[in-house]
């Protein structure tokens, strides 16, 4: 065979089924649990106006530096394809005028970033993320609220995560933090590896985020922002806490956090897969940003957020999940007569509720119980198996292998029970 016409650009890729219905499963799971928190959808647009990013993300971030693709139109206009969410949500909401007419906010959204990254496992250049904004409230009860309702979707979605919990101060606490850690790697210069001795000069909180192992290293030894804390950015980090502890939400706390962003203040957290151990690709993070506002030429807007990688959960769920089970029951039949009576089961079991797939291909008998164990079906029925006497059918469990004879006139409310009871089962 020749080489494909085309191909998907590189760093991009297509969700086939298997990856689409897990696709499809997190983000019904996170419509759920955001339906169930009182948050609602905003759609904002993939295309946003350059300094948009550059004002709320930094100018001295990765994003803005390398990865945000960009582009000029025929008017003259700077656009960036959007490569986070956040700052596009606080721009719809300060350009609507909430922040005047209705100041409290729960949002969520889901959509596709855009980053040029490496391409590599976990790193896509399109990529989507599912993320919730609540604005209007400086109290710990709103960074609570949001850890608690990223822990719901994971917890739906069967996934043991951890929770790292930080602060990163008020920009009074982080000047004096800034100028310890400057101090602590100015003195090491000569160790540090060529993006962070260029960072040192120009946002030296970014040097705690390298994966180089000799930054690594020496990030290992920094001062940490715990001492730099005034008082109201202790209390507040402290009822953080209280109030997990209260919701019996399980953290652990790791001072040395960081996020790469510029807007973020005080709570900051991330998620990462419980049986990981080391520092892997979280899930999802985020934390407070009440003066992204101001940064954006607005008022100030108290907000905590965070948004969770869709595509990194999916992962995560590829390498849990056991026979994934797209249908219930598989109506398989022997060639011949036996076929004609195929569609009314399948209609009568559809109306009931039961999902089923049939054979559309005229295969042998064979071929479609093999399809049946692709399709990860519970129960497979079989019509026109000569052992069995006509008018029945045999109904066989695909778990145990058990399988039972059943007459025709009883055999939809027999499965129609038999389904139900796995369902059950399922659920507890």
């Amino acid at each position: 065979m020749g080489k494909p016409l085309f191909a998907a650009p590189k760093g991009t890729r297509d969700l086939l089924p298997d990856e689409a219905g897990r696709f499809s499963r997190i983000e019904a799971a996170f419509r759920r649990a955001c339906g169930l928190f009182g948050y609602e959808e905003i759609r904002t647009p993939h295309l946003e106006n350059v300094d948009l990013f550059a004002r709320a993300v930094g100018e001295t971030t990765d994003i803005v530096e390398k990865e945000m693709y960009t582009l000029q139109t025929k008017g003259g206009d700077k656009l960036a394809l959007r490569p986070e969410n956040t700052a596009g949500v606080l721009r719809a909401y300060l350009e609507a005028g909430l922040h005047r007419t209705a100041p409290r906010q729960r949002l969520f959204y889901i959509g596709s970033m855009f980053r040029h990254e490496s391409s590599q496992k976990k790193r896509w250049r399109e990529f989507t993320q599912a993320g919730v904004e609540c604005l209007g409230s400086p109290h710990p009860e709103a960074d609570a609220e949001v850890v608690a309702l990223a822990l719901h979707v994971f917890a739906e979605l069967g996934l043991e995560v951890r929770t790292e919990l930080s602060t990163f101060g008020c920009p009074d606490c982080r000047g004096r933090f800034r100028a310890a850690l400057a101090e602590h790697y100015s003195a090491r210069k000569d160790g540090l590896c060529p993006d962070c001795a260029r960072r040192l000069e120009r946002n030296v909180f970014r040097l705690l985020d390298c994966k180089d192992e000799r930054c690594r290293a020496m990030a290992a030894e920094a001062p940490t922002i715990e001492r730099f804390l005034d008082a109201a950015c202790r209390e507040h980090f402290a009822a953080v806490q209280e109030q997990l502890r209260g919701q019996k939400l399980e953290f652990v706390l790791n001072m040395r956090l960081v996020r790469g962003l510029d807007y973020y203040n005080r709570t900051i957290f991330e998620f990462f897969l419980r049986t990981e151990c080391g520092r892997q690709d979280a899930l999802g993070a985020g934390g407070r940003y009440d003066g992204l506002g101001e940064l954006l030429g607005g008022p100030r807007v108290h907000a905590v957020g965070f948004a969770l990688g869709v595509d990194r959960i999916a992962l995560a769920l590829a390498g849990a999940e056991q026979r994934r089970r797209r249908v219930e029951v598989y109506i398989a039949a022997e060639p011949g007569e036996a076929g004609v009576q195929v569609p009314a089961l399948a209609r009568d079991l559809r109306k009931r509720g039961v999902s089923c797939a049939t054979d559309v291909a005229q295969r042998q008998l064979g071929a479609q119980m093999e399809e049946a164990d692709r399709l990860g079906a519970m129960f497979a029925v079989m019509l026109g198996v000569r052992e069995v006497v006509p008018g029945q059918a045999v109904l066989r469990d695909l778990d145990s292998g058990v399988q039972r004879s059943h007459d025709l006139s009883q055999l939809v409310d027999e499965i129609v029970g038999r389904v139900e009871e796995k369902r059950r089962e399922l659920r507890s």
